[in-house]
């Protein structure tokens, strides 16, 4: 399957914040321009370049370690998912 039995048990509650992941080290400088043209929106960033669990870069942005755990949580409440894919 292609989603794990994991997420397809879980209830979605959405929650005012987008979710981001990707593992280009390109691509991290893409969403911080894009966070910076969109201050409002909050965005939490999984990203494998991130060496703590989360570094709040300002009150709408942080970045996240990959944890398949707090990802599969932030999922679960985000209001939208951009991601390159090859995670969860």
């Amino acid at each position: 399957p292609l989603l794990r039995r994991e997420v397809s048990e879980r209830k979605p509650a959405h929650e005012p914040f987008l979710l981001a992941y990707t593992t280009q080290p390109g691509l991290r400088e893409e969403v911080l321009n894009a966070h910076l043209e969109r201050p409002d929106i909050a965005i939490r960033y999984f990203h494998a370049g991130v060496t703590a669990p989360e570094i709040r870069l300002d009150e709408t942005l942080s970045y996240h370690q990959i944890d398949g755990k707090r990802y599969l949580d932030a999922m679960q409440h985000c209001r939208a998912l951009v991601t390159t894919a090859g995670f969860e």
